[in-house]
């Protein structure tokens, strides 16, 4: 037992502080998203939501109206398939396929994940419309994209403080993309919320991964440096 015990700890202490850190997230993103699955699938009313969704979306100036209108189109479909067209095709200008094969994987993966839970779960939206509501799409995908992209953009970088600003830009992004479609109306307050925990939480499962694969490789080669130069 102690073996064991003394194994994981060896085996998780390689990993690294960061990749400790974002699977800790990845334990609390999927929790908090089993719980509000929960709340939305049970039969009592949504008083919760109806209240907070009035708080957030209470009429304001028309010009901010006209504000959330156009921070939503952040988190649309046109947004974000331009954002990584313009990502890939400098990866591709670069020449760094594997960065792009993990982009592409990590946000194609991220819109299939979208569109089963939506079809899964099929909650109506506040605003009516055809369109299901749980997660909201907009949110989720922001989240997924930006943060992918902010995690390339601060691994090119040198500085924790450049580093530091790119992470919060690509966070903050998503973050107002969500209270957007609150106000507007269009999703519930745990829509948006399930979007947040969802789409961070994918983003950090496949950063996690990649990142394990290149730390196994790092080894790998250090490894075959060494037999070499024995």
């Amino acid at each position: 037992m102690k073996r064991a015990a003394y194994a994981i700890f060896k085996y998780l202490g390689g990993l690294g502080p960061l990749v400790l850190a974002a699977m800790l997230a990845i334990v609390l993103g999927t929790w908090a998203f089993i719980e509000l699955t929960g709340y939305v699938t049970d039969a009592q009313p949504d008083r919760w939501d109806v209240r907070n969704l009035n708080r957030v979306s209470w009429r304001g100036p028309e010009w901010l109206g006209d504000l959330m209108e156009e921070i939503t189109h952040l988190g649309g479909p046109a947004m974000l398939g331009l954002s990584c067209f313009v990502v890939g095709g400098y990866l591709v200008i670069d020449r760094k396929y594997g960065p792009l094969a993990i982009f592409f994987c990590t946000v194609s993966s991220g819109l299939a994940l979208t569109i089963v839970l939506k079809h899964v779960i099929n909650r109506p939206s506040p605003g009516g419309g055809p369109q299901t509501s749980y997660p909201s799409g907009h949110t989720m995908m922001a989240t997924v994209v930006y943060l992918t992209i902010g995690v390339f953009l601060a691994q090119s970088i040198h500085g924790r403080i450049r580093k530091l600003y790119i992470l919060l830009v690509s966070a903050f992004i998503p973050f107002i993309v969500g209270i957007s479609r609150i106000y507007i109306r269009v999703h519930w307050p745990t829509d948006v919320l399930a979007g947040w925990a969802a789409g961070l939480t994918w983003a950090l499962f496949c950063w996690v991964i990649t990142e394990r694969i290149r730390q196994l490789g790092l080894r790998r080669r250090a490894l075959n440096a060494s037999v070499r130069s024995a």
